[in-house]
């Protein structure tokens, strides 16, 4: 069965055809389909399609004008009751229990002066082409105590402070996430974001290097022979000792893969590492390159061919040249008094005494 109805509230005076199962048991009120698309509304009304309480808006019917098993007979008394407010016929039930005075009807006059016969054809032509359309209606909007509560949400979510007013005092950090501004939120998180990534970038420059060593060394090769003697060398004996150690074949091979391993950031820094960890800095005072003003000479040492192949053989620094590489290890040796506080203590000393 069809309806028409007449909507009430906001939406007085508007009409339209719906089910009958989709009234109220009172017929005060209507469930109305949530579509947009007219071919949709047209579907479920021909279909019948049952109201979902949760989708369907519910609004409010003034009175219930006409009730009938024929959309097309629905339709048109839907058209006469936007015309008329009593659309009841002598054989048809009341509805409402009165009948209403019928309004009068606009009437089309047509002046003399456009009689022709083809201006008449025109305007039969648009009338009959309007009987023949369907126009669906319109969803009405919703009522107003329902504008009220959405008008009364809205507030809740655009002022902070009622908000924060019902939180919970355990809730602290989502009291202080509204309150505070959105931009200031993002900036702080960015931040811990750009530290967190400052750290991994050092840690990664300090690594990695030894991380791409160790894998390209072998795993016999990362093996230390124990016979390998101490290091750092803490005196000239255990310089000699090392340089024994290395004339043994097969040894020179595996010191240069075990100082190849320690790495570093740059040439400079790979180098001095190196020798750190072979020669001690108080040691390293007992040496020159040359061997002048009574120093042992390095370059006679095999050691320092091991550390320059080492050098070369770590991934970082492989382009290095020897030169580049002996002049890194000269430089050292010959600073290696203003190290550890070296040049401190001899700006501290007292002046010698002059005769």
């Amino acid at each position: 069965m069809y309806a028409v109805i007449e909507f009430g509230g906001s939406e007085e005076n508007q009409t339209a055809v719906v089910r009958e199962e989709w009234l109220t048991p009172a017929k005060k009120e209507v469930f109305w389909p949530p579509f947009k698309v007219s071919t949709q509304f047209h579907k479920a009304l021909v279909e019948g399609a049952t109201p979902d309480e949760k989708k369907w808006t519910l609004f409010p019917v003034r009175r219930c004008l006409y009730i009938c098993d024929d959309l097309l007979k629905a339709r048109e008394k839907e058209k006469l009751a936007e015309k008329e407010s009593d659309i009841q016929t002598d054989g048809d039930e009341l509805l409402d229990g009165r009948r209403k005075r019928r309004k009068t009807s606009k009437k089309l006059f047509i002046s003399s002066d456009d009689s022709s016969d083809d201006s008449c054809k025109r305007a039969k032509k648009n009338l009959s082409y309007k009987n023949k359309c369907q126009y669906y209606p319109r969803p009405p909007s919703p009522p107003t105590n329902q504008l009220r509560e959405d008008c009364s949400s809205q507030s809740l979510v655009s002022t902070p402070k009622s908000l924060t007013a019902t939180l919970t005092p355990t809730d602290s950090s989502i009291e202080k996430t509204v309150t505070e501004s959105g931009f200031a939120v993002v900036a702080r998180k960015l931040a811990k974001l750009e530290s967190e990534v400052l750290s991994l970038r050092q840690y990664l420059e300090e690594y990695l290097p030894k991380i791409v060593c160790n894998a390209a060394g072998t795993e016999n090769s990362s093996m230390i022979p124990d016979s390998m003697p101490t290091l750092p060398c803490l005196s000239h004996e255990d310089v000699l000792k090392l340089e024994e150690w290395i004339s043994v074949e097969g040894n020179e091979q595996i010191f240069v893969k075990f100082l190849a391993r320690i790495g570093g950031k740059k040439l400079d820094h790979v180098v001095r590492r190196i020798l750190e960890r072979v020669i001690s800095n108080n040691l390293a005072n007992d040496y020159n390159w040359t061997g002048k003003k009574q120093k042992i000479a390095l370059r006679e040492f095999k050691f320092i061919d091991v550390i320059v192949c080492a050098v070369q053989n770590n991934k970082c620094t492989s382009s290095a040249t020897d030169e580049e590489i002996q002049t890194i290890i000269r430089n050292w040796f010959r600073f290696s008094k203003d190290r550890d506080g070296g040049q401190e203590k001899r700006r501290m000393a007292p002046p010698p005494n002059h005769m």
